[in-house]
């Protein structure tokens, strides 16, 4: 059995900090009580007393002296490092092999290898971070669009730490006040206690429901919307998914059914990640068996998508099965080859040609107020990205709202201070004050290993 994380915390650990891809530079990092020992056996030319947190250019030997790499190290004392272990790097060349050989090298040194996010686990252990401080590095890491690695910024920044542990100071207090009247029960403070405890429960849940309600958007960011093209063969679901993709994905036939299966690619939507799905036309009639499972397929994917685009040439209605999707956008294409329908009457969503350009951007923006409702669009950069933070937040706010209940009511004090330790609870599993190591684990083995 593996050793727990706990029992490995004093040991010193390395890893592929960087692209084990082809690359210029490859980065490796080391942390724990050892860190200087360990480097030094491979990069001699640090010396006995390197000066901390400079550079140093040499030559990395193996356990025998053979020469295995060139680059950058340094040495970076403790407890002013990102895991408050003491702490070196290396700067060698890129690439998968170099970077085994190299990593293999401070294996033998004495260094083991680091778990999935071990090294953000440590810098939580060491007070370097808090637990949603540690969760946004991975959110960095994977962020699909700008807007997302700036929420994710401001959540490595501390915006929805210093909301949470603002609140959990409140009702510290609150707690404290409801303890006084349990310490001297033969007092009635009546009224007194109300004013100290009402008040501020309020003004909590008044906080947590405005953080709690960012989770609409939160999870738009985290967890992309699916947007599917369908239509007829040849009516130019295939051209507008390289338009809106801004390059060429899909091949564009003039023969029916070159899309057989279903295409998709990541798009950025006014800074949402959204996942955009080509698939085969639909027609009534097909002698090919490739191409009637490629269709079964595209009604299936429309049907669980966010939003349908049904594109069509001539005004075609969308089959029996997508009429009535919440999502579905009509779309009139081609008007360059038929310019005279673009007077006519309608009833559908937006007229397009991706050959002049003409009603892109107005698709645009109806796809945007398609998949991110209203609610979702404004707001700061404190926002609920996790749906651990959010299941937290919603028992927070259960718990503040039985307790603030439970004075009205006049209940035992006993009974509020259950309540609102429990908020108190809740919200400390968000920065990581009373959390679990299977929490941990499960948080931690999420990242790669390198961080």
């Amino acid at each position: 059995m593996r050793p727990s994380r706990v029992t490995l915390a004093s040991d010193t650990i390395c890893a592929i900090a960087s692209s084990a891809a082809v690359g210029g530079v490859g980065v490796i990092r080391i942390s724990g009580p050892r860190s200087l020992e360990v480097l030094r056996r491979v990069a001699p030319f640090m010396g006995e007393c390197p000066e901390p947190s400079r550079l140093s250019y040499g030559r990395f030997r193996d356990g025998q002296g053979s020469v295995i790499d060139d680059g950058y190290a340094v040495y970076l004392p403790g407890p002013r490092t990102f895991t408050g272990d003491d702490v070196a790097e290396v700067h060698g060349h890129g690439g998968a092999v170099n970077l085994a050989r190299l990593l293999r090298a401070f294996q033998a040194a004495g260094a083991r290898t680091a778990e999935r996010g071990e090294f953000s686990l440590r810098a939580f252990r060491n007070g370097r971070l808090d637990l949603a401080q540690a969760e946004a590095i991975a959110d960095l890491v994977e962020a699909p669009t700008e807007a997302a690695l700036e929420l994710a910024r401001a959540q490595y920044d501390g915006e929805l730490s210093r909301i949470v542990r603002a609140v959990r100071a409140a009702l510290t207090d609150v707690l404290a006040a409801v303890e006084v009247q349990i310490d001297f029960v033969d007092e009635d403070l009546g009224d007194a206690l109300t004013a100290r405890v009402v008040a501020p429960l309020r003004d909590s849940l008044a906080r947590l429901v405005a953080l709690k309600s960012t989770w609409a958007r939160g999870r738009l960011m985290r967890i992309a919307a699916r947007i599917v093209l369908t239509g007829p063969p040849n009516a130019g679901k295939s051209s507008l998914f390289n338009v809106l993709l801004d390059r060429s994905r899909a091949i564009v036939s003039a023969r029916p059914g070159t899309t057989r299966d279903f295409l998709e690619d990541a798009l950025d939507l006014g800074g949402y990640p959204v996942t955009l799905i080509d698939t085969a036309g639909l027609r009534d009639e097909t002698d090919d068996d490739i191409e009637s499972a490629g269709m079964l397929r595209a009604i299936e994917l429309a049907q669980s998508a966010d939003a349908v685009l049904w594109l069509h040439r001539e005004g075609e209605p969308p089959p029996l099965a997508l009429c009535r999707h919440p999502g579905l956008i009509r779309v009139w294409t081609q008007l360059d080859r038929q310019p005279a329908f673009a007077s006519m009457p309608w009833d559908g969503d937006v007229r397009i040609s991706v050959v002049t350009g003409e009603g892109l951007d107005a698709l645009r923006t109806l796809l945007f107020e398609r998949v991110v409702p209203a609610g979702s669009r404004e707001g700061g950069t404190a926002i609920v990205t996790s749906e651990r933070h959010h299941a937290a937040l919603d028992a927070a706010c259960v718990a503040v709202s039985d307790a603030i209940a439970a004075d009205e009511r006049r209940l035992p004090p006993e009974l509020i201070a259950i309540d609102v330790k429990e908020a108190l609870d809740q919200l400390g599993l968000i920065v990581g004050d009373t959390t679990t190591e299977d929490v941990l684990d499960r948080i931690f083995s999420r990242f790669c290993i390198g961080k």
